[in-house]
This record gives structure tokens, sequence and C-alpha cells, in this order.
């Protein structure tokens, strides 16, 4: 993908069409990492669903990089709730940061993550979570590298 500048704003509806072929890219990638992300007969209909239920959310913070007229990255992130026994009431969650394989490394994760940190300062959120598949080193290091640590591990089995 050529250079130009990328303008990182909040997403909406008629960006969704763009975000599923993204979102199917970052799907594929997963899946020849680890067979645990088979995607469903439907699956596109089900994440435009998904993704256009969060464009109306107030707790959720959906943005697309744009370069050269073309959606090259998204991000989802939300605003969630600890149970009460926790202190911190309300805690950040980045659902997915995709950004396609030609624009990778270039800086727009980095924007789409900056931008959505601001968003969760300007809600009053301090705590922020992000679930990284363990297969995935590319996205490991981008994120440690944004200052994330591990603190949970989550654990799965087939049964």
């Amino acid at each position: 993908m050529g250079k130009g500048e990328v303008n990182i704003r909040e997403a909406a509806e008629g960006d969704v069409a763009a975000m599923v072929g993204l979102w199917n890219e970052m799907m594929d990638f997963h899946q020849e990492l680890d067979p645990i992300f088979p995607r469903t007969d439907k699956n596109n209909e089900a994440w435009i669903e998904f993704i256009t239920d969060h464009l109306s959310k107030e707790e959720s913070c959906v943005l697309v990089a744009e370069q050269n007229g073309q959606i090259v990255g998204h991000s989802l992130a939300f605003i969630s709730e600890f149970p009460p026994v926790i202190s911190i009431k309300e805690y950040g969650i980045f659902q997915e940061l995709a950004v396609t394989a030609g624009c990778r490394r270039s800086g727009i994760g980095k924007g789409l993550f900056n931008e959505t940190l601001n968003w969760f300062r300007k809600h009053g959120i301090k705590h922020v979570e992000v679930q990284v598949s363990i297969f995935n080193e590319l996205s490991m290091t981008f994120w440690r590298k944004m200052g994330f640590r591990p603190y949970l591990e989550t654990l799965c089995m087939e049964i």
C-alpha cells in the first residue's frame, strides 16, 4: 500500500463494508496461527451486526484509519465493569485492533491505540486490558511495546 497521510477518525456506518474486509484479513491471519479461531457460515453478517451495534453505543469507541481514501486499519474498544468486589469499577477493553498487512509497522496501529487511549482518558478510565493470542507474536510485540504487561492467563480446552 502506498504512502500518504493517515486520517484516524470515528467510524461511520458507511465504513462497515470496508471494515469487514479488514476483519476477515485479521481472522484469516489468526486462523493460520491457531485453529481455535474458526468462523461461522454467516460470519460477515454477524460481524457487521456486531460492529454496527457498537457504532451507536456511548461506551464504545470504533475508529478507522484512512489512507488515500481507503480504510487500512480499525479498532474497537469499550468500557466494561468489574464485579462489585473489585475496587476499580470501570475499565477499558481493546476488543480488536487491525491494520492491513501492507500498512503494518508504519505507525497506524500506534495511532489507533493512542486515539483510543485518549478516548478512555476522557471517560475517566485508568485501567485498560487486551486479550492477545499467544501464537500471534506480531500482536504480542505490539501490545507490549504499547506498555501492556501480562497479569492473567486464560486457558482453554476442547471437550
